[in-house]
């Protein structure tokens, strides 16, 4: 009796974990229905206070889920036509569920409304898949198929649009056992090797609007006794190209460079041998992370905007293989 029940135990947890587990470890598209008033969300919600709305998504038959949303961002929260969201389930709702691991999360749209609005938001995405590949701390992200209905003064426009959903900061920090550290962190207290993969990314995808030492699209965490910076927010890199993308001037620093698809490395000085190092797991890893795009392939409408993201991380590694354009460019670059 007391055998069978233990059985039974391990089985009910077997299928909550995996219910906790589903949000990002499947990596089908989700599909995920939205409905919420635009007036409520620009004039009641900010970076503390959430609105009602409507939420739903698909796994096997439609589940309506109790949530809350609030917009978020920085450029993109006052540019785009459709605002990044952070959405929050309440714990007890999000219980049985595959929001259960992660109940609040953050939500990424298309920022305009443009024929290459899907495909610029599969490239960031794409960002997210190739660094999940080169460091073992990522944010986990998933594609969502979005149905979003917007109301507004008794009026109701609705839009098919791709998306995807990261990780939040506490679902990370739960999953790495790690501790987020939310203040101005030297570059040299950062741990050496995790610095240099972070800035050899970033040169990667084409991306200067970021800051490991003030926080601008970095987390830093603490885990294992390191300090270990995390990216996000990929839109304003080379990889995406999108139309309103400019030159990021991070702590008002003028750049040498007046086009996001131009390159510029900006990691600080790093050990020779820290150096050489990531460049050969970079080289080591580069079939995984061809694989990571190749799984992005079909989603793209214009299958142009796809060989472009490619051939742009292709010319990276031609950069990466090369030993005298790797100093040139990368190696004698460090600040």
């Amino acid at each position: 009796m007391e055998r069978r029940l233990l059985s039974r135990l391990v089985l009910l947890w077997l299928f909550f974990t995996c219910l906790a587990s589903a949000q990002f470890e499947t990596q089908s598209p989700l599909a995920v229905k939205l409905r919420y008033s635009v007036k409520e969300l620009l004039e009641e919600s900010n970076d503390s206070t959430y609105i009602r709305c409507q939420f739903s998504y698909l796994d096997e038959v439609w589940t309506n889920v109790e949530a809350e949303i609030r917009i978020r961002g920085g450029f993109r929260r006052t540019y785009c036509f459709f605002t990044p969201l952070k959405l929050k389930i309440p714990k007890e709702k999000a219980v049985g569920t595959i929001f259960e691991q992660s109940p609040t999360t953050k939500l990424v749209l298309p920022c305009l409304k443009s024929k290459k609005a899907d495909d610029n938001l599969l490239k960031e995405l794409m960002a997210y898949k190739i660094f999940e590949v080169l460091s073992p701390y990522h944010f986990k992200t998933r594609l969502l198929e979005v149905e979003l209905e917007r109301t507004r003064k008794n009026k109701s426009e609705t839009f098919s649009l791709m998306g995807f959903m990261i990780q939040d900061d506490e679902s990370f920090s739960r999953m790495n056992n790690a501790r987020e550290i939310e203040r101005f962190m030297d570059y040299q207290a950062q741990d050496e090797t995790y610095r240099v993969i972070n800035a050899l990314f970033q040169y990667m995808i084409g991306n200067t609007d970021f800051s490991t030492v003030y926080l601008h699209n970095e987390k830093i965490f603490y885990i294992e006794k390191k300090y270990v910076p995390v990216p996000y927010d990929f839109d304003m890199s080379g990889l995406v190209d999108a139309s309103y993308a400019v030159v990021s001037p991070v702590r008002n620093e003028v750049l040498p460079i007046d086009k996001v698809t131009k390159r510029l490395y900006r990691g600080f000085e790093a050990d020779d041998e820290v150096l050489e190092a990531v460049r050969k797991q970079f080289m080591e890893k580069e079939k995984e992370v061809f694989a990571a795009i190749e799984n992005l392939r079909t989603y793209f409408q214009d299958p142009k905007e796809y060989d472009l993201a490619r051939g742009y991380i292709e010319g990276f590694y031609e950069i990466l293989r090369d030993d005298k354009k790797f100093r040139k460019r990368i190696a004698d670059k460090a600040r």
